[in-house]
């Protein structure tokens, strides 16, 4: 869904500055960075944490909250601070929706504190909250910083409150400003590799393929990026469509050794990360969390399948048989005859690293080393995955534009 920011800003989408309203509980308090609890209700748009901030990538970004008992209204507080080049851009406009429906829009000119108002329809059980950033901008295009990411907002706080009754405060006309300068945007070499690594939709088995499109600044939202999904475990998910996937009756919540809580899926057989230390959150609680955001996962990667706008990659650790494989395709092509599958194998002598080719219908067929958890991370992966990324690329939109 696109926003019309203009027409918002004239209609007078009611926003709020500073201190929240007296009669406000809070229900959510959100802190980006490398050091917050932000990743468990990102959903797509945002780029990899940074200190104490997190910057939005694309167009549009999004969080997920569940919503609490009791009253249907609610505000949304976020401290944030815009891109902006001083002669070129100048300011951002912000546009945000809350499932579905508009809740207000405004221009950030510099380090501001807003808010938004909004009231949930009954049977509502999730806030899904979408941020239009239409101005975003790449670095790399007015300054020396090499950064290829189309920035608009770096988040600071988020803090989601429920109020008793209808914040009173009068709209402001714009965020105010407190500070000129936003924080540096990271340096990032490999810019022009971001929208390559965002058409691949990892399909599981482990998280190797996650981990190097996070080196490439690229976070595609993902419901298999970041765990361990058995290609037995797939199949059955693509046929039941994912049904139960977030389910109360099939989740679970268990700590891996090193304290991390990880969601187990007891009905076909999968883990996932959190990236919650149990140190920050009582299991109840996450578990709860988690509930929306696995339904919320499950459903975006079903319209993916059904739209066929991904190439989807699934990696073996050894050599599976040649009819699993068509089987997984298969699943694939139920949802979409178009669905392409980048089958990434362990190399042969005959051959080579990094060698793509296609695979019968529906197949692309990629040889490459065997890394291990510890390697993923390294020049050696990504060099690799790029590769790969690049020449099956090619070969799926050659195919695409013969469809």
């Amino acid at each position: 869904m696109s926003l019309d920011v203009e027409s918002l800003e004239q209609s007078g989408g009611k926003q709020q500055a500073a201190e929240p309203a007296p009669k406000l509980q809070l229900v959510e308090a959100v802190e980006f960075g490398a050091v917050g609890n932000s990743a468990m209700f990102q959903l797509e748009g945002w780029s990899f944490p940074e200190e104490s901030w997190t910057w939005t990538v694309g167009h549009r970004s999004m969080l997920l909250f569940k919503r609490p008992p009791g009253n249907a209204k609610f505000t949304i507080e976020l401290e944030l601070h815009p891109y902006v080049v001083a002669g070129a851009v100048p300011s951002q406009r912000l546009a945000a929706s809350v499932n579905g429906r508009n809740v207000g829009a405004l221009h950030v000119f510099g380090h501001s504190v807003i808010g938004f108002d909004f009231e949930l329809a009954e049977g509502e059980d999730r806030i899904t909250i979408c941020f239009e950033h239409p101005d975003a901008a790449r670095p790399c295009d007015y300054t020396d910083n090499p950064d290829a990411r189309l920035l608009a907002f770096c988040f600071f706080k988020a803090r989601l409150y429920q109020t008793e009754q209808q914040n009173e405060t009068s709209a402001a006309d714009a965020a105010y400003a407190v500070s000129e300068e936003p924080p540096p945007a990271a340096k990032n070499e490999n810019g022009a590799h971001i929208e390559l690594f965002l058409h691949l939709q990892s399909l599981g088995q482990d998280c190797e393929l996650g981990v190097v499109q996070r080196a490439f600044h690229a976070e595609p939202l993902g419901l298999l990026r970041f765990g361990t999904t058995p290609l037995r475990s797939l199949i059955a998910m693509l046929e039941d469509r994912f049904t139960k996937i977030g389910e109360p009756g099939y989740t679970k919540v268990e700590v891996n050794p090193d304290g991390e809580y990880i969601v187990l899926d007891t009905a076909y057989g999968s883990l996932r990360h959190t990236f919650v230390k149990k140190d920050d959150m009582l299991a109840e609680q996450l578990l709860e969390r988690e509930l929306s955001r696995l339904a919320f996962l499950r459903e975006k990667l079903i319209e993916e399948l059904e739209e066929s706008e991904k190439l989807f990659v699934f990696k073996e650790p050894e050599r599976q048989p040649v009819e699993s494989i068509v089987a997984l395709s298969q699943a694939l092509r139920r949802y979409n005859q178009n669905n392409v599958l980048l089958w990434v194998s362990p190399y042969a002598e005959i051959h080579p690293p990094a060698s793509v080719e296609p695979f019968g219908e529906g197949i692309i067929k990629a040889y490459m080393p065997r890394h291990f958890r510890e390697q993923w991370d390294t020049e050696e992966a990504r060099r690799t995955w790029l590769a790969v990324a690049e020449e099956a690329l090619a070969l799926w939109q050659a195919g695409r534009s013969q469809s």
